[in-house]
């Protein structure tokens, strides 16, 4: 299928998908007991959305990395990388490579990086500018940082969790507190409130018990208060990221995890990988190489 054919019928999954989740949200909120503890994973594939928003002018992500530059374009060239195989391999084979680069071209890999970074920037700031008011907040949301922990922390997690719980992330300095996710959710941070001398399981349970029994206009009522609190949440997401200068910028950026299309590496820009970030590795920059087979490309778009 052409380019355009492709985004057609995802766009078409997406909007079924986005049905599915009005339908599963409604549910919950009659029966919010029911809700499963397994996070919802989309149908949509990372690769299909990044063929709509190159579609819609989104500007790439470029490399967080020399390396990951380097791997990228190694990938990429189809007579440089001739190691077949597992994407191990062809990351193993693809570090040895780099250990070789003497450091002046590290370093203008580096220097290259950064000018896509800065470069990126710009272009991303007017994709925003382009966009209606809902989808600029769709963009600014994916902004919000979520919690993600790696092996080793979660290793460590997992030790202490018995003596104390884990604290929540502080918020950074200006920015706005998330609502709850959903109607239901506020509802029960409210009953909690006025009815603080109860242990928290038995909240819990009256909260749900309350909430089935509530009348429809009583859920409308706060369906529509959930949604104000989002819509106010997203003016002062927006306001708040105009105030970060450059170096704030870069500081609340180290604390987001969240995306816009792909996930950056976390490398260093001009460090060289251990052997443990080499297979971490992979799969961002074998992704990466992988877009340019993906069907998104200027000979598809006709």
């Amino acid at each position: 299928l052409s380019f355009k054919k492709k985004a057609y019928w995802i766009r078409l999954a997406k909007e079924e998908e986005e049905k599915y989740l009005e339908h599963l949200n409604d549910d919950l909120m009659e029966d919010p007991e029911n809700r499963s503890s397994a996070p919802y994973r989309s149908v949509i594939s990372k690769e299909e959305n990044l063929i709509l928003d190159r579609l819609a002018g989104k500007p790439e992500k470029p490399p967080n990395s020399a390396y990951s530059l380097f791997s990228k374009l190694m990938l990429q060239d189809k007579q440089a990388n001739h190691v077949e195989g597992e994407p191990k391999n062809r990351m193993r084979e693809v570090a040895l490579k780099w250990k070789e680069i003497p450091e002046d071209q590290r370093k203008t890999y580096a220097e290259t990086v950064q000018h896509m970074h800065e470069s990126y920037k710009l272009d991303f700031a007017n994709y925003l500018e382009s966009l209606p008011e809902d989808k600029k907040a769709e963009e600014l949301a994916k902004l919000q940082p979520k919690k993600r922990t790696s092996k080793a922390k979660q290793k460590s997690s997992k030790k202490s969790s018995s003596k104390s719980k884990s604290p929540t992330r502080q918020l950074f300095k200006n920015e706005p507190e998330k609502p709850p996710v959903t109607a239901w959710d506020l509802y029960k941070i409210e009953f909690a409130k006025k009815n603080s001398q109860l242990p928290n399981k038995i909240a819990c349970k009256r909260a749900a018990l309350m909430w089935k029994n509530l009348s429809k206009s009583e859920l409308e009522k706060y369906k529509k208060k959930h949604d104000k609190l989002k819509k106010q949440y997203m003016i002062e997401f927006e306001a708040f990221l105009k105030t970060l200068n450059e170096k704030e910028l870069k500081e609340y950026s180290a604390l987001k995890t969240a995306k816009i299309g792909e996930e950056l590496d976390e490398d260093d820009l001009d460090e060289e990988p251990s052997s443990d970030e080499e297979e971490n590795s992979s799969s961002s920059a074998s992704d990466s190489a992988g877009d340019s087979d993906s069907g998104v490309s200027e000979e598809d778009e006709d």
